[in-house]
Order: structure tokens, then C-alpha cells, then sequence
């Protein structure tokens, strides 16, 4: 989100001054009502935040979204905002960049999450999500699904004008079965490549939304209506404010993120369903400081999360699995 609302910078602003005063944690200060975190909803199975580079490129100024490339390990794909024009972003481990693509007939009207699965082809496709509408406005929204660009040929490019151009992406199409929403979390299901956008609420439920696999492969140029299935409140006064998101590579997790922390639902065990997955019990994840954190993802192994923050350089953070 490019413009930030008079809340969200109130937010922002607030934690930040909380934080620097006590010197404690953000998630200190993020849970309702008191001054240390319930220990029950703090995850316990992560390391220490650690920021492991800088990317270095001044082109990506307002990183929205982020995934860990399947096919290709410890590469992440990653876009810019609204106004950000419909250019993905390559990048490796040590935050050098390794290409810039144009989505070939894409337009960028509010870029806000990217998600990756490694389909029954063997290749991996990026979905990039133009799911946000702050003003409520948009009749439908658009995911944009291409091959995974080949990182390997070619030169880097100084600037946007010199980009590769993408095969034409394939246009997906979706409404809401009630209403409008803003949203700026996009995951897709590793095998059953369902589709999951999730509502961005001000201190109220965040909607899931779901569009099955079998459903957007089969419709072509119309329009899908997506199916209501569940609903989410992070155990923090921000409560659905939710910024990005995706499903972990096994399948088994969620993690989701809002400006200043992360949190991981657990799919139940001998669960089968993934959608009970909605149900369950956030966990707290400590992100360390981050300024208006709008992704994260997990490692191409599920191993790792990583997170990117507004900043330039901007900051590539990993947290570890335990």
C-alpha cells in the first residue's frame, strides 16, 4: 500500500515509540491488554531474527510481496507497490539482484502478495496478486499466474526500460461472494493450488476467501466467484490488519504477517482438511524491527521464514526453524 491510512501510521508510529522507550520487544506491546505476551501465544519452535542482507537494488523501493522460488533454492521473487509499474524482481541470498521481468500483459493497478507452487508440470509459476482496493471500489481483482523466469541467462538490467518480458500471464479473475474487500494476502495451496486471498481489517476479523484449483483452471476469461471460508483475529490490537502471507511448502502451515510482527497457524494432526487450518490458534513470531513490514514467506524447504520491510536498501530478515 503505497499511501499508508491516518491508522496505520498511527500504528506504526506508536509501536515504534513503545519500543524505544522500554526497550522491549514489539510483541511486548502487541498483545491485548498486557505489558508481556501470554507464553501460550508465543511460538516457541523459532530462532532469533537475524537480517542476512540488504538488497541492492534501489529499484525495489516498497517491497509488497515475497516468495522463495521452488525450483530454484535460495532465490526470491518479489515486487513493488502500487505506482511500482508490472515488474517481478530476482533476487539471491546475499540480496543481489539477478533480473527484473515485465509481466507481459499485466497491469500493476495494486500490486500486494506473490506466491509460488511447483505444479504437476514440474515447473514452478508465480502468482502475483492485484488484490488491494483501500478505497472498496473494485468490482473484481486479478491474480496474474507466469512461468518462473530463468534467472540463470542474461545480464542484470540497470533499470526497468531494459527488462525481460514474461510469456503472457494468465489472467485469473475473481469476486467476493459479499461485497468488496481489501486485501493484500495472496497464497496458493502447494497441491491442490487453490487460491486463498485474505482480507486486510482494521482491529476486526480478517475474511478468507478461496478459489479451488480445478475451478480457475477451467474458467478461462470469466469471472470466479471465490467461497467464504473462514475468518482470522492475530492476538494483537491489530487484529486482522493483515499485510502478506503464504502456505508452507509441505502444506501443513500458514504464516501471516501485519506491519510489525508474524504469526503461524498449524494445520491439526490427522487433520486432512486444510481449511480447518482457519480454526486454529495463532502463534506469535518475533520479527525484530521492521519498518511497515508488508511480506514474509517461508524458506523453498519450509526450514525458514524470511521477511522483507520498506527500506531502502531493503532488509532480506530469516528466522529459523528450531
Amino acid at each position: 500500500m503505497r499511501t499508508i491510512t491516518k491508522f496505520s501510521s498511527f500504528v506504526i508510529v506508536a509501536c515504534l515509540a513503545m519500543v524505544s522507550l522500554s526497550g522491549c520487544s514489539v510483541i511486548d506491546h502487541l498483545t491485548r491488554g498486557r505489558s508481556t505476551p501470554d507464553p501460550a501465544l508465543v511460538s516457541k519452535d523459532f530462532a532469533e531474527p537475524e537480517v542476512v542482507a540488504r538488497i541492492d537494488s534501489a529499484l525495489i523501493d516498497e517491497s509488497s510481496g515475497l516468495t522463495a522460488s521452488r525450483c530454484k533454492p535460495e532465490v526470491f521473487w518479489t515486487h513493488n507497490d502500487s505506482g511500482g509499474g508490472p515488474y517481478v524482481y530476482a533476487f539471491d541470498l546475499k540480496g543481489a539482484l539477478l533480473g527484473i521481468w515485465k509481466v507481459e500483459g499485466a497491469k500493476n493497478r495494486d500490486w500486494e502478495d506473490i506466491a509460488t507452487a511447483k505444479e504437476a508440470d514440474g515447473k514452478c509459476y508465480l502468482y502475483i496478486g492485484d488484490i488491494g482496493d483501500n478505497e472498496q471500489d473494485r468490482d473484481s481483482v486479478i491474480i496474474y499466474r507466469i512461468e518462473e523466469p530463468d534467472t540463470s541467462a542474461g545480464s542484470v538490467p540497470r533499470d526497468r526500460e531494459d527488462a525481460a518480458r514474461t510469456a503472457q500471464a494468465l489472467e485469473i479473475v475473481i469476486t467476493y461472494p459479499d461485497g468488496k474487500w481489501n486485501a493484500e494476502t495472496l497464497m496458493v495451496h502447494p497441491s491442490t493450488l487453490d487460491l486463498y486471498v485474505v482480507s486486510k481489517e482494521k482491529s476486526a476479523e480478517a475474511r478468507v476467501f478461496r478459489v479451488r484449483g480445478a475451478v480457475w483452471k477451467n474458467a478461462g476469461k470469466t469471472k470466479i466467484k471465490s467461497e467464504s471460508v473462514g475468518k482470522l483475529t492475530m492476538p494483537t490490537f491489530l487484529g486482522g490488519f493483515l499485510t502478506g502471507g503464504e502456505i508452507s511448502p509441505d502444506g501443513s502451515r500458514v504464516v501471516l504477517c501485519d506491519y510489525v510482527g508474524a504469526y503461524e497457524l498449524s494445520l491439526p494432526k490427522d487433520e486432512k482438511e486444510f481449511d480447518s487450518v482457519w480454526k486454529g490458534t495463532p502463534k506469535i513470531i518475533e520479527t525484530g524491527p521492521r519498518e511497515q513490514g508488508e511480506s514474509v514467506a517461508y524458506s523453498s524447504d519450509g526450514s525458514a521464514l524470511f521477511l522483507t520491510s520498506e527500506k531502502v536498501p531493503m532488509p532480506l530478515i530469516s528466522i529459523k526453524r528450531k
